[in-house]
């Protein structure tokens, strides 16, 4: 099955990542790295993640609308979408209900293309 993930580079969606390729499932692993907290720790997440056949990873910030629907446009069939896309709510207070819903607007548009 081919998976797009997205937030692959942070805690939750680095270890799904982990597990859907022990499983042979092909993700398409997708961040945009922000700095919500030390980006070397997602670097350092990505690391043990590049390299392997079935995973190929995207800096993509999903909340851009034309960002998404070129990912979703070259990365298809795809067969399941896990968006675990967030940023660390009680380290940033800057991520408003707009940003959720252009995230929320653009997986939706781009799910059904």
């Amino acid at each position: 099955m081919k998976v797009l993930l997205t937030g692959c580079a942070g805690f939750i969606g680095s270890k799904t990542t982990q597990l859907l390729l022990a499983e042979d499932h092909e993700v398409v692993g997708v961040d945009s790295l922000n700095t919500a907290y030390d980006v070397r720790l997602k670097e350092w997440r990505l690391s043990q993640l590049t390299g392997q056949p079935s995973f190929s990873f995207h800096h993509v910030d999903i909340s851009d609308q034309a960002s998404a629907a070129e990912l979703f446009r070259t990365s298809l069939p795809i067969d399941a979408v896990i968006n675990l896309a967030a940023r660390a709510a009680n380290l940033v207070l800057s991520f408003t209900p707009m940003t959720s819903a252009r995230v929320i607007s653009a997986l939706r548009i781009n799910s059904t293309a």
